[in-house]
């Protein structure tokens, strides 16, 4: 459970690059690319306090 949690950074970061890289070309991915990694932390964040919540009860 945690692996998914510590990977949706890198799938996130790869799926805004493809996306961005799609829809506006170079620039658009790495746009994307940052996006996507930026909203993987925030999920990763995210993960680990909903797991500290649940752990304390």
């Amino acid at each position: 459970m945690a692996a998914i949690g510590c990977l949706a950074p890198l799938f996130l970061l790869v799926g805004g690059a493809l996306l961005g890289h799609i829809m506006a070309g170079a620039v658009g991915g790495l746009w994307g690319a940052g996006l996507g990694f930026g909203s993987g932390i925030v999920v990763l964040g995210g993960f680990l306090w909903l797991s500290a919540k649940m752990k304390s009860g």
